[in-house]
């Protein structure tokens, strides 16, 4: 297997299930004066790879990179290998991910929303199964939800230091705005600037604020999600099995939206 992984690949390969492992060894003083950083990459200092391999989870695939891939990423990526990771680095490191123009996130938002649990009602229905899917997929792999009794909410994420979402009335950034959705609300918070999920974005508003005249497949998502909700009465099963709705969607945003009709 090859050490290195290109740009188009990588960029191929996220915000998918099988997504791999992202982690940014730049160096901190260098990490730390950035602005952006890819999505759902952890930042993890290279001068200690040895232990932070212990996180990664068995068969995971890890891409790792630096400022422009070259002995810092490759140094980890060397460690890693040594341990039987699954590891590359990523040809020309953030650098030619940021010259290609690659989606990347803002560093202090990102940073500051990993590792956090996010509280929200019970009985989820579009956006409260679109943003865990946001989350996961752009922000933090391994983010965990909790769906409560909406009278409970905000007792609960004081007790517990989850974050708020999706809940009406409530002192949070990501909440329902002016006809926007949550969603949209994190795509504004995040800063995420990717073409593929600003024509998602218009579906998930369309059938979350029953505006279904904002995108044709408005009304299917809402009738998807509905069918969802009948079949599964677990909010955490039925969170697993949407995401794949999501995924779907999304890869038909960046993929397919042009094909009308199967050949």
């Amino acid at each position: 297997m090859k050490n290195s992984i290109a740009v188009d690949e990588l960029f191929s390969a996220i915000h998918t299930y099988a997504a791999p492992m992202i982690i940014d060894v730049r160096r901190l003083q260098a990490f730390e004066e950035a602005e952006r950083m890819i999505p759902t990459a952890y930042w993890r200092d290279h001068l200690v790879t040895g232990d932070w391999a212990r996180e990664i989870p068995d068969e995971k695939e890890v891409v790792i990179y630096c400022v422009h891939s070259q002995q810092v990423s490759q140094a980890a990526v060397a460690i890693l290998r040594s341990q039987g990771i699954h590891a590359r680095y990523l040809t020309g490191g953030f650098g030619a991910w940021e010259a290609a123009g690659a989606t990347t996130l803002p560093r202090k938002a990102m940073t500051a929303h990993q590792g956090k649990h996010w509280i929200t009602r019970e009985n989820p229905k579009i956006d409260r199964i679109a943003c865990p899917w946001l989350i996961r997929r752009f922000i933090d792999p391994s983010a965990v939800f909790h769906y409560v009794e909406a009278d409970w909410v905000q007792e609960i994420a004081v007790e517990t230091g989850a974050i708020v979402f999706d809940v009406p009335g409530a002192d949070t950034p990501f909440a329902h705005d002016r006809g926007f959705c949550s969603f949209d609300a994190f795509i504004r918070h995040f800063d995420m600037r990717d073409a593929a999920l600003k024509k998602m974005a218009a579906v998930v508003r369309g059938a979350g604020t029953v505006q279904l005249d904002l995108a044709p497949q408005a009304a299917g998502l809402v009738a998807l999600s509905l069918g969802l909700s009948a079949l599964y009465r677990d909010d955490q099963e039925m969170l697993e099995k949407g995401m794949i709705f999501y995924d779907a969607l999304y890869s038909w945003c960046r993929n397919a939206s042009n094909e009308q009709k199967e050949k």
